[in-house]
Order: structure tokens, then C-alpha cells, then sequence
């Protein structure tokens, strides 16, 4: 009998104790038992037909094995077949199908392709091993001499040309997996003339070789004769830097006709071959004038530039604190302008983003603090932007065009959005109002009314707005300091400025959400159609306004120190 050794290290006491315990049980006499050594036995073998064509279509041979094992049971037993050049094989594994694992029988179908190589095919081998891993493995010569049989006559148009590649591409061809990994689309066009492509697989190397990363394509569109084929790669967080090369794409077809085509066939047919890994962006924001007066014309200008030395494309967003102002499209110098006349008298946060392209990752920029003082009577826009001379009122206020625009921009941004579907959440947690249950329906329910209650608490603002000419727009502070900060917040939600940077109380916005409070009880159920419940909805908006506010005033620091830590 072998001699069991058993050894482990715990840190739990407890699991100490257990490993002595057995230490001890080890150490006493052990009774006799047998060890299974013997393999399996091989008892029967045919196969059916033994005769295929395949000159058009696949065809199938269902395989039959007979195996008996002594004690621990047969695990499975598996047939391989071989074309007479021994460029294809094709084999199958199988399953019980009668009997035990001691004496069963087992039967698996295997394909032959169409196309595939013709004349007479052999068993190569066929292997059954049971449950302690004994394995035997019949041979050709072996199963001859068990008198079984051991040919396969197919009849067939023969492929004997590999596939070729058409078409090449991959997107991004920089990425930056400095902090998190980063997901590359390969794009490959093949054709065959015959058993059609079984996959297309694409390889790529880091510059030292040190590292790869491959994908092997699913047909996206096409067929298997022409076809597209598409594949994603991942490369992983913290991956060496530097340039990648595509090491080759390989193209099989389904009789196992392969072709690879390395770097230099890749670059030599015209196809992209080389990923920058680690690929940067930097956007720098300038402004045409800081301090600017009140309602003089000023442009942010961004500068987008892209650490693989290429130029960045596609459009830049611009932000006063974490409302967009508006957006620009990059020229062929990777540079836009966005110009406005409409910032308040304060200090105002402006960023711009860079949304990211096929070739170059998102980024945006440090705020920049755009100072905005109070126009006096006879004021002089000089802006570089607009170089005649412009006499500036002291007290001109926004057009209807542009509180129209601010009202239709309102209803769908972020505060528009999150607040009915938190409020939603929060109704659908409660089951307020139980009238309308619970599931989706009675969430779409919740959403319905609270999206119904903010436009129309935004309608009934921008109307009133419009009349005491007051604009209730929040704007984040210069202020230090988080209680200083806060207060400006809570009271921006009760204030609106003027057209001559004063101050008034925040009619529009009262009005608004109280009397979409009230005008919801249309809808409302019983149980909440009332004016109770109707002051309740429009405290808890004002409470909601409050508390978006505050968001937006620390917005910029937060989204600061995300950006730097990025990078």
C-alpha cells in the first residue's frame, strides 16, 4: 500500500485543530483497499455509414464503442479520423447511451465537412479512459487486430484554397489603458471558393512581444463564401505602452484550409497594422477676453491635442459649471470657438470637453474662471470676435428668442431628467399613491406624472419669467469655502437676477412648481387629488431645486478632480 502524506498551513485555529486531527487518523493502522489500476477495455467499434459524400453538403457518421472497466468506471470514450494526406482529421467524444460505466456503450456523431478531402479516410485512434485518468489508446494497427473496422471511403469536390483577406480594419487605432482597460473592434472582409470561412482570428503584439492580445471573429454580415467578420479585443488595464502590431489574422475555412497573413502582407496589401497603446488627449481652454462686461460678445477657444501626434476630430461640448452652454466642431487644426453674449455679472467656471473620436480618448479641460462685471452706460464691445464698435444699454434684458431657447434646452437637461425618475423611485419604494400599484406599469405611471409636472412647472416659469423679465437660471458662485458656497446655492434657488444684475424673488419658479402642484390633482388619484397633497408636490420640487443647485455648485470641483487623477 503507497504511503499517504498529508501537509496543509492554516491560519483559523480551528482548521489547525481539524489537520492534526487527521494527522492523527493518518498515523493509525489503515485498512486494506484496492488501488485501480487497470485500464479500460476496448469490447466493440463500428461506425455508420461507411461510405460519405460530401461533394455538396456536410455528412454525418454516427460512431458506436463498447467499453467495460474494472472499478471506478468508464469516463468516456472518443474516435479520430484522419484524411488520407493527414491535412484533415475530424473526431467526436461520446455519450452512454445503454448499459453502465462498467460496461456501457457509447456513440457520438461526427461531420464531415463538404468539400472535404475524398478517398479513403482512417480511424486513427480511439481512446476511452475512466474515472481515476487509466487511459488506452487504440491505434490503427490496434483496431485491425481487434477486427474492427478502420476505413471511411468519402466521395468528394475537394477545397484545397484557403481563404483570402479583402478587407482590414480596426477601431480605435489609439487607446489609452493607462487606468482601465480599453476595447478594440477588428473588422475583417474574407472570401472562400468552397467549404466557406469558419472563423477569422486577429493577433496583436505589444512592442516588446512581452504581451498579446487576439480575438477570433463572428460573421456580422455577408455569408461564409463573403462575408464580414467582426471581433472585439480588450486591452487590459496597465498593458505595456507603446505601439502594438497586428502579429497576423489568420483565416481558416471549414476543411481546414488556413492562411496567415503576417505584418508585412498586412502592410503590403494597404491594411492597418499598428495600435498606440496609452494615447492621450489634452484640451486647453483660452477665452478672447477676461474680465468681459455684461453682455459683451467673448469666445472659449479649446485646443484638443492628441499625445499619438495625430489630430483630433468630432465636436467639443462647453460648460458653466455643469450646465452645457453649448457646442463646437473641431477644425483640421483641432481647434473650435464658442461664442456667447449671455453669462450674468459673476464669476463663471467654464470648461470644454473634448467628447473623444475613433482615434483619440475624451478629455476635458481645467476650469477656467471667466469674470463677468456690469456694463455701464456708453460701453464699447471690443471683443476680438466682433471688432466694430457696439453701444451696450445698461439695462437690456433677454430677448423672447433666447428665453424661448433656455425654456426648450430646459426640458430636457440633467434636472429635467433625473429629478422625476428619482421621484418616481422614491413613489414606487413608497407606493405613493397606492391607487397605482406597483411593476412597471405603476412605475411608468409615477414617471409620466412627475416628467407632466416638471414641463408644465417650466411652461408656466417660463411664461411669468417672461413678464417681470427676471431670469431664474442658476448660477455657481466664486465663493470659498462649503458653507459659503451652500448658502448661494440654497439661495439662488429663492432669487432670480435682473436685467441690471440686481436681484428678485424667484416668482417663476414659485409659481411654476406650485402650480403644477395644483394642476396635477387632474390626474392625480383620490388619494392625493387634493390641495394638501398639491402643496406637498410643490414644496418637495422647490426642496429638489435646492438640492440639484448644490450639485451644481460643487459639480466642477468634483468633476476636477476626476480629470486630474485621470491622468
Amino acid at each position: 500500500m503507497p504511503d499517504w502524506r498529508f501537509s496543509s498551513l492554516f491560519l483559523d485555529s480551528a482548521k489547525t485543530f481539524l489537520v492534526l486531527s487527521l494527522g492523527l487518523a493518518v498515523i493509525s493502522p489503515l485498512p486494506a483497499s484496492a488501488s485501480n489500476t487497470t485500464r479500460s477495455v476496448l469490447t466493440g467499434f463500428t461506425f455508420s455509414p461507411v461510405e460519405v459524400n460530401t461533394t455538396t453538403s456536410p455528412a454525418a457518421v454516427t460512431v458506436t464503442v463498447q467499453v467495460t472497466d474494472d472499478l471506478s468506471g468508464v469516463r468516456y470514450a472518443a474516435a479520430n479520423f484522419r484524411s488520407p494526406s493527414h491535412s484533415q482529421a475530424r473526431g467526436c467524444s461520446g455519450d452512454l447511451i445503454s448499459g453502465t460505466h462498467l460496461n456501457g456503450i457509447w456513440q457520438c456523431e461526427m461531420t464531415i465537412p463538404a468539400f472535404s478531402e475524398a478517398s479513403t479516410w482512417t480511424v486513427s485512434d480511439v481512446e476511452v479512459i475512466d474515472n481515476m485518468g487509466n487511459a488506452s489508446t487504440y491505434v490503427t494497427s490496434d483496431l485491425q487486430a481487434l477486427g474492427f473496422p478502420i476505413h471511411l471511403q468519402v466521395t468528394s469536390n475537394r477545397d484545397i484554397t484557403p481563404p483570402m483577406l479583402t478587407g482590414f480594419t480596426f477601431g480605435p487605432v489609439a487607446v489609452n489603458a493607462t487606468l482601465s482597460s480599453a476595447t478594440v473592434t477588428v473588422t475583417a472582409q474574407v472570401t472562400d471558393d468552397l467549404s466557406g470561412v469558419m472563423y477569422a482570428a486577429t493577433n496583436f503584439q505589444s512592442s516588446s512581444r512581452n504581451q498579446a492580445s487576439a480575438c477570433s471573429g463572428n460573421l456580422i454580415s455577408g455569408t461564409d463564401l463573403n462575408g464580414t467578420w467582426q471581433c472585439e479585443i480588450t486591452i487590459p488595464a496597465f498593458s505595456e505602452a507603446g505601439t502594438w502590431t497586428v502579429f497576423d489574422v489568420e483565416v481558416i475555412d471549414n476543411v481546414g484550409n488556413t492562411k496567415s497573413y503576417y505584418t508585412s502582407e498586412l502592410q503590403a496589401l494597404g491594411f492597418p497594422t499598428q495600435l498606440i497603446v496609452d494615447s492621450t488627449t489634452t484640451v486647453t481652454l483660452t477665452t478672447s477676453a477676461n474680465p468681459s462686461a455684461y453682455l459683451q460678445s467673448i469666445a472659449f477657444i479649446p485646443t484638443v491635442t492628441a499625445g499619438n501626434g495625430g489630430t483630433p476630430t468630432d465636436t467639443a461640448n462647453f460648460y458653466d459649471g455643469s450646465t452645457l452652454l453649448g457646442t463646437g466642431t473641431l477644425n483640421s487644426s483641432a481647434i473650435t470657438a464658442f461664442t456667447t453674449s449671455g453669462l450674468s455679472v459673476a464669476t463663471h467656471s467654464i470648461t470644454a470637453e473634448h467628447l473623444g473620436d475613433s482615434n483619440n480618448p475624451a478629455d476635458i479641460s481645467s476650469p477656467l474662471s471667466q469674470v463677468v462685471t456690469q456694463a455701464t452706460t456708453g460701453t464699447v464691445d471690443t471683443s476680438s470676435l466682433d471688432p466694430s464698435p457696439v453701444f451696450q444699454p445698461p439695462a437690456m434684458t433677454l430677448t423672447f428668442a433666447e428665453r424661448l431657447k433656455i425654456y426648450e434646452r430646459s426640458l430636457t437637461n440633467p434636472e429635467a431628467l433625473i429629478g422625476p425618475l428619482l421621484g418616481a423611485s422614491i413613489g414606487q419604494l413608497r407606493d405613493t399613491p397606492p391607487e397605482w400599484g406597483s411593476g412597471a406599469d405603476g412605475f411608468g405611471r409615477r414617471l409620466a406624472s412627475s416628467y407632466g409636472r416638471s414641463v408644465i412647472a417650466r411652461t408656466i416659469g417660463f411664461g411669468i419669467a417672461t413678464v417681470d423679465r427676471e431670469d431664474s437660471r442658476f448660477k455657481p458662485s466664486n465663493e470659498s469655502g462649503i458653507w459659503r458656497r451652500t448658502r448661494h446655492a440654497v439661495v439662488g434657488t429663492f432669487v432670480s437676477r435682473t436685467s441690471s444684475g440686481g436681484a428678485m424673488p424667484a416668482f417663476s419658479r414659485f409659481a411654476g412648481v406650485y402650480g403644477a402642484g395644483f394642476i396635477a390633482n387632474a390626474w392625480e388619484p383620490p388619494s392625493q387629488d387634493n390641495t394638501s397633497h398639491a402643496l406637498e408636490r410643490g414644496s418637495t420640487a422647490l426642496a429638489s431645486s435646492v438640492g440639484w443647485h448644490i450639485f451644481e455648485e460643487f459639480w466642477p470641483d468634483i468633476r476636477n478632480t476626476f480629470h486630474h487623477r485621470g491622468h
